[in-house]
């Protein structure tokens, strides 16, 4: 995050972040491939343990990643503190409808990353039609998050956000209520993936526009947090909705009024920095 965010003009950081959330999507697109077959043919513990193994080499590569320095900063240093930049926040209006528009992307996320496989077998599926789901979500991520970051860089932000959200909802709707079958499946996976973190670009490039890159980890690990308890909601209530009912009905009913729900509040977002960037 600090080499995206201090290195390059914003425009061009948005586009890096969107390149950085397609490569990790490109593990989500080949992981339920990998965690079907293995289960099948060597049982959860080699596939605990592979899995194991590349988070081992996560953790090593992460440890050569280089922060930028002083003198590599394209920006003006900023004497702004900790508690001053969280006051900044806190008291834009903006930052706020981020922050809870994206506690609806967590909610949609960990919604269908979590209930899709008991979902579709409930509907009469397959369980291959489960995991062909997840991992066309993670290949179209890859597509949707670089024209994000594309996008991005080109016209309002908060338009693309807004309509992320609101398709979304329309992806949900085609899949819930048409009839049950594998090609209905597919295009929700390969629609639903297009949407998925294709969010994060423009989501950071509004933080880092508003606030600077100075505490762009700590403002956008914020908005982060929103999005982790909205995945908290997302996969406890979609176990608690089909516990109750005996269905996920109402969890989808959910979603698609959190779909509308945030497409509607990213408008009134101010695209513009906060005062003090502009004095400075």
């Amino acid at each position: 995050m600090s080499i995206v965010g201090k290195h390059f003009p914003l425009s061009t950081r948005t586009i890096a972040m969107s390149f950085v959330t397609a490569v990790g999507s490109f593990g989500y697109f080949l992981s339920p491939i990998f965690t079907s077959y293995s289960l099948n043919e060597f049982g959860w513990n080699y596939t605990l343990f592979v899995f194991g193994m590349l988070l081992i080499a996560g953790l090593v590569a992460a440890y050569f990643v280089r922060s930028p320095s002083a003198t590599e900063n394209v920006e003006k240093t900023s004497n702004q503190s900790f508690s001053e930049a969280l006051n900044e926040a806190f008291k834009t209006k903006s930052y706020i409808l981020l922050v809870s528009g994206f506690f609806v992307c967590g909610f949609h996320i960990t919604l269908v990353g979590t209930h899709v496989p008991k979902y579709v077998i409930d509907r009469g599926l397959e369980d291959w039609t489960a995991a062909a789901i997840l991992s066309l979500i993670g290949l179209f991520n890859i597509f949707g998050s670089l024209l994000s970051g594309y996008l991005s860089a080109k016209m309002s932000k908060k338009i693309i956000l807004s309509a992320i959200y609101f398709l979304r909802g329309v992806s949900i709707i085609f899949f819930i209520f048409t009839p049950a079958s594998n090609i209905a499946a597919f295009i929700f996976g390969a629609s639903f993936g297009f949407l998925w973190l294709s969010t994060v670009p423009a989501t950071s490039g509004i933080v880092a526009h508003l606030f600077g890159t100075k505490y762009l980890g700590l403002l956008y690990g914020i908005v982060f947090l929103s999005h982790q308890i909205g995945s908290f909601f997302g996969a406890y209530l979609g176990g608690l909705f089909h516990d109750t009912y005996g269905s996920y009905d109402y969890a989808w009913y959910l979603a698609i009024a959190l779909s509308v729900f945030a497409a509607i509040i990213h408008l009134p977002i101010k695209e513009e920095p906060v005062l003090r960037l502009k004095t400075e």
